[in-house]
């Protein structure tokens, strides 16, 4: 009897396998991760920018970038998939021994003045420089201010002002950072 059961239990079980069909059906998820990049490029958009060798200046003079495709401004272009934006800040470190008096470091600040330099950026046209510049006047990420805003895609020229210090300690050859950071809102 238990296995005349078993028997039977088992063809059931088959049957009911046999019996019924299954029905599938699927979907696609699709996913892109935000990613933020962007690239300082020579006036031209030919080649990274690095470097704006300013040369000798007087205590107070004045300096700033120049427009057109030949210009020594800087070419931003906005290569991520997001909106981004920017902060700026900078610093500079003492020299070396220059012969020139003891070497001191310059800090940002709102105007000239001892070993102090006044910094601004500007966002421009490849042609005209800007109506409007911002002061650059914080030494780290957390002084930094909010610059621009731009779209995925988007490119714009930046131009530099810089006054030298007013006065200065030393006539040693400075070297001051400015470091663009961008973040996605």
């Amino acid at each position: 009897m238990k296995q005349y059961i078993i028997i039977i239990g088992l063809v059931i079980i088959f049957g009911a396998i046999a019996g019924f069909a299954e029905s599938s059906d699927n979907f696609t998820i699709t996913v892109t991760c935000n990613y933020i990049d962007f690239e300082l490029k020579t006036a031209d958009n030919s080649a990274e920018y690095t470097d704006w060798p300013v040369g000798n200046v007087n205590e107070g003079e004045t300096v700033e970038m120049t427009t057109g495709a030949g210009g020594d401004h800087i070419y931003v272009e906005n290569t991520s998939n997001v909106n981004l934006e920017f902060k700026a800040y900078s610093n500079s470190v003492a020299p070396g021994p220059c012969g020139y008096g003891t070497p001191v470091a310059w800090s940002p600040g709102g105007a000239a003045g001892l070993n102090t330099y006044y910094l601004r950026l500007g966002k421009g046209e490849l042609g005209a420089v800007p109506g409007t510049y911002t002061d650059i006047t914080g030494e780290d990420l957390g002084g930094a201010i909010l610059y621009y805003s731009t779209i995925a895609g988007e490119s714009y020229h930046l131009y530099t002002k810089l006054t030298a210090p007013n006065p200065a300690d030393d006539g040693c050859s400075h070297t001051i950072t400015v470091y663009i950071v961008a973040i996605a809102p």
